[in-house]
């Protein structure tokens, strides 16, 4: 029991402190003796240090007895040790942790190398391909510029009088009275209109003769103007460039019989 437990400590520190007391009277005594030596030796001329250490040897030695210590307060001690060491050890692992991520967070955003190039490549080919475009449009301006120079050349060394074939020109002319030459191949009939055709099958931009039915008179019936197929004829009449599904057609409006001069 514990109260057994507190006897048997309390008999072995008197048996300890008996032990400890006859120790220190041993050494009392030794010290007594050598003091008496030291005296006799020096009653002649006694010195004061001499005197100090005859008096400090005289003195009885007593041990300090350590407390000691409960094991509670041990594991207590050792406790709050680990608590300590696993406190430090996790905060310095944090702050490692939050470094990386600030300085990630810090860093300003790289471009994707890959899609610097890209862009930086495909820079020059849109601007090399707008150029290009600019060029064949520059180009196809000049050559229609020529042909229509050339054109306008040709029907005034034929006393005015344009060929069908020549579209640019009869184009050009919107809206203003002209002579058109050909040889008449087809004609064709709508609920509208009757188309006089100079090439088989038309094109989308070749030139047309167009008589309106509603103000036509019997001479430009579509039967009478089918006679006329094979014939080489001229279309005096104005031009109109009508819109089709997104694309103008050339027409000349014949407006009687006397707008048609056949040739041969």
């Amino acid at each position: 029991s514990l109260h057994e437990a507190h006897e048997a400590l309390a008999a072995t520190t008197a048996a300890a402190a008996a032990h400890a007391t006859a120790a220190t009277a041993a050494t009392a005594a030794a010290a007594a003796h050598a003091a008496t030596a030291a005296a006799a030796a020096a009653a002649s001329n006694p010195h004061p240090p001499a005197k100090k250490i005859v008096g400090h040897a005289s003195r009885p030695l007593v041990m300090a007895t350590k407390p000691r210590r409960s094991k509670s307060l041990r594991w207590l001690n050792f406790a709050l040790v680990i608590l300590a060491v696993g406190l430090g050890t996790w905060f310095f692992t944090h702050q490692q942790a939050k470094r990386p991520a600030q300085a990630i967070a810090q860093e300003p955003p790289t471009a994707n190398p890959i899609k610097q190039k890209a862009e930086i490549t495909a820079a020059p080919s849109a601007t090399r391909l707008a150029d290009d475009q600019r060029a064949l449009a520059h180009k196809a301006e000049k050559q229609k510029e020529r042909t229509l120079a050339d054109q306008k050349y040709a029907a005034s060394k034929n006393g005015g009088v344009i060929p069908w074939s020549s579209r640019e020109l009869i184009a050009y002319c919107e809206d203003k009275e002209v002579v058109v030459e050909g040889v008449l191949l087809d004609v064709s009939c709508d609920q509208k209109r009757i188309s006089l055709l100079f090439s088989k099958p038309p094109q989308k931009t070749d030139p047309r003769g167009v008589v309106l039915r509603k103000s036509s008179d019997a001479e430009l019936s579509a039967e009478k103007l089918m006679t006329l197929i094979g014939k080489k004829v001229r279309l005096h009449g104005i031009v109109d460039l009508r819109s089709v599904f997104g694309n103008f057609q050339t027409e000349i409006a014949i407006k009687d019989r006397a707008a048609i001069e056949v040739l041969e």
